[in-house]
């Protein structure tokens, strides 16, 4: 539950805390006082919709720091959820703190002092507090909304997630038969080009590299004449020619100079490396001439052969011009050509395999969908009875309130067991309506053409205390509850309101309805002072009786004897029930 609130610098508050408690927590004031800031700033906190305009004038930045205690079991998911991002804090693990810093257009986000990324600090106060304001009343004035809460007090939210889930699969299926056929049908169209690309490009069986390499083996074979006499001149400086004037050959010379260095080592052991390195040279230079008898063996003219290295290097180039400008460019063509062709010989049968399983997985969702439907109606005449009888202890006796399902038949819909075909969302295939008799003799309408902003109200109030004991959330935030309701029925929503906190859930109320607030286990109060010529916002508990009493007078507007003896009467009856 929330053990407290600090705000700092935001709005009109320069320095505030608060600290509800269990149970039913009110929070008074007059208008203007503050009171919706205090719960602005707690929505900042969990993660809401930041912007400049909030920060106190004159100041640098404004902090929103909401302090809870989580209970092991109650909070089981959450706790999960924190030790998997590593943010529970294992000196405390029942303390845990959202916070949030407004710094002009920029805002940070942490949880037990670490930062983190909004949508994190988002999804985690979601499974704390549920904030319940003008807008959300309205909410319920939304069919779309209908469907959730209907299921949600089924206990149908897994099952329609896994609804949703199998949509999704059968969207995917109808797709991918979609795209299947659609490539069929292309690939008929194209399959005489593909075919004669496919042959020609297998016919060429390109490799990459080869080019490279039939170019230098062309120019190789071009100068033929050059390598030959080169490598003979080569081959005669080396190992001489059988000619009585011409020179000694270099590898002859070596070999007697390294004859006459071993002489030398062995008259002189320092010219050791001498001989050694001689050595080195004549081996190097038999090495070499070998390599050179070996290279001009394979100095053969080969006119033919060269002609075919052009013929092949045309075939690389035609190719490489119709297909891309490289090899791999060319292969993937290939590829593609190859995948095309078997498309045309398997499209249709693979695209018929697809429909296939998505008509049998549309026969498996129509009977989930009769399911989900069967147990909704259950849960809607039930549902309907729970918020009949609580609209009846918040004033509405003669109210008929009736959850009204329905479905549109369609041809192209969702076959159901009973042999209808119904139109079909992620959610099923009905169609929830919350419907409104308020007077006797009145059909249920819509609760957007009957219900006024009390009723819409007290039609929120009634499905929060029916959904209480399947409502996983500890703290529930009530703004502007009492809109639209007056004095004689404020007692009653304070009531339920009680009983909505005595069935496990912290409660906190804004509300100006005395009858309301005298039903609070904790009692505060928002005042508007001005300090040092600035307008500042304080909160404080009303710890005793005496001062529960003057601010209920003062909330009744008349804070005199007969007020008070009134706000008394009002207190003194509401610690009674």
């Amino acid at each position: 539950m929330l053990r407290e609130l600090r705000i700092q610098d935001i709005a009109i508050i320069r320095e505030l805390s608060l600290f509800p408690g269990a149970g039913l927590n009110v929070l008074t004031g007059e208008t203007g006082a503050g009171k919706s800031i205090i719960v602005d700033a707690l929505e900042l906190a969990l993660g809401g919709a930041a912007s400049a305009a909030v920060i106190r004038n004159g100041a640098r930045q404004g902090m929103v720091e909401a302090h809870f205690r989580l209970a092991e079991g109650a909070a089981s998911p959450l706790i999960e959820r924190l030790e998997d991002e590593g943010l529970r804090d294992e000196e405390t693990p029942d303390a845990l703190v959202l916070a949030r810093v407004i710094r002009g257009s920029r805002s940070s986000a942490r949880v037990n002092g670490q930062q983190v990324a909004l949508p994190l600090l988002r999804e985690l106060a979601s499974l704390l507090v549920d904030i319940h304001g003008q807008s959300e009343h309205l909410s319920l004035l939304r069919p779309g909304q209908h469907l959730v809460l209907l299921d949600r007090y089924a206990g149908l939210e897994e099952e329609r997630a896994e609804f949703a889930r199998q949509v999704g699969r059968l969207r995917a299926l109808q797709q991918d038969a979609d795209d299947c056929e659609r490539a069929w049908r292309s690939a008929q169209q194209e399959r005489a080009r593909w075919q004669e690309d496919l042959a020609e490009l297998e016919a060429a069986a390109l490799r990459e590299g080869e080019e490279d390499e039939l170019r230098a083996e062309r120019e190789r074979l071009s100068n033929h004449e050059q390598l030959v006499a080169q490598t003979a001149t080569a081959l005669a400086y080396l190992a001489g020619e059988e000619r009585a004037d011409s020179p000694p050959a270099a590898a002859d010379a070596l070999s007697r100079a390294a004859a006459a260095l071993k002489h030398v080592a062995q008259l002189d052991g320092s010219g050791k490396p001498l001989a050694e390195k001689a050595d080195a040279l004549q081996e190097e230079a038999n090495g070499l001439l070998a390599s050179l008898w070996r290279y001009r063996e394979t100095l053969e003219f080969e006119p033919q052969r060269l002609q075919e290295i052009e013929e092949r290097l045309e075939i690389i180039r035609r190719c490489l011009r119709r297909y891309g400008c490289s090899v791999a460019a060319a292969l993937d063509h290939e590829e593609k050509a190859r995948a095309a062709l078997l498309q045309a010989e398997t499209g249709q049968e693979n695209g018929q395999r697809l429909r296939a399983q998505a008509e049998a997985l549309l026969q498996e969702l129509g009977e989930k969908a009769a399911a989900l439907s069967e147990r909704r109606q259950r849960a809607a005449g039930t549902l309907s009875e729970a918020i009949a009888a609580e609209l009846a202890h918040l004033g509405m006796p003669v109210a008929r309130f009736v959850v009204q399902l329905e479905q549109n038949e369609s041809s192209a819909g969702c076959p159901l067991p009973d042999g209808r075909s119904c139109e079909f969302h992620s959610t099923g295939v009905d169609r929830v309506a919350f419907t409104l008799s308020a007077n006797p003799g009145e059909a249920p309408r819509p609760l957007a053409q009957v219900a006024s902003g009390g009723e819409t109200a007290r039609i929120m109030l009634a499905l929060k205390g029916v959904l209480a004991h399947s409502d996983p959330i500890p703290t529930l935030i009530f703004d502007e509850i009492d809109q639209g309701i007056g004095g004689r029925l404020g007692a009653l929503v304070g009531e339920r309101l009680r009983q909505l906190a005595r069935s496990g859930h912290q409660v906190l109320v804004v509300t100006h309805l005395a009858q309301l607030a005298a039903y609070a286990d904790a009692h505060f109060v928002a005042r508007k002072t001005v300090e040092n010529e600035r307008t500042v916002t304080h909160a404080e508990e009303l710890a005793s009786d005496g001062g529960r009493i003057g601010e209920l007078a003062a909330m009744l507007g008349a804070n005199s004897a007969a007020g008070r003896s009134n706000a008394a009467e009002l207190l003194q009856q509401a610690q009674a029930g």
